[in-house]
């Protein structure tokens, strides 16, 4: 097969214009856009259950590869473990569209902008949101549905 001389015109898992969000647990196209990502994270932890047990595969939320934990339920939508040899990915945009969704994340489940101690680095105010995200979801009785609404109403602060 011949190398591509020029790029694509639009990478996969950008949104196409006219074109409704689909779910599709199989799917190889990874969402470059923070509010993509929270939907399709809000759509798969839908499908497969919220992840609270100590055992990696304690209670029915999973994956193939990773728990649907809150965490990582936004990194499967991120591309991991949803990757394919066979297709062309924009790396920078990925990672910048799950960064913004961390932010918007730990935002909407701490009720407010996440605080950071005064001269703490991005490695650490990363680490914080982290943290505030995980503790939501951990919360004793917390479900899928809530998670679910956490990750929409998160899609829908990118709008504002």
């Amino acid at each position: 097969m011949p190398r591509r001389t020029t790029p694509p015109r639009l990478l996969p898992g950008h949104p196409v214009p006219g074109r409704p969000f689909r779910y599709s647990q199989d799917s190889t196209i990874l969402p470059a856009t923070a509010q993509w990502l929270l939907l399709w994270a809000a759509a798969h932890v839908e499908k497969v259950g919220l992840f609270q047990g100590d055992g990696l595969f304690a209670t029915g939320g999973r994956t193939v590869t990773l728990p649907a934990s809150m965490l990582g339920v936004l990194d499967v939508a991120g591309g991991d473990g949803r990757r394919s040899s066979r297709r062309e990915y924009d790396p920078p945009a990925v990672r910048a569209a799950r960064a913004l969704a961390l932010v918007l994340l730990s935002d909407h489940v701490n009720g407010g902008p996440v605080e950071f101690p005064q001269g703490a680095d991005e490695e650490e105010q990363r680490r914080l949101r982290y943290r505030v995200v995980h503790v939501w979801g951990r919360c004793p009785g917390r479900t899928a549905a809530e998670a679910a609404q956490a990750f929409r109403a998160a899609a829908d602060r990118c709008g504002a």
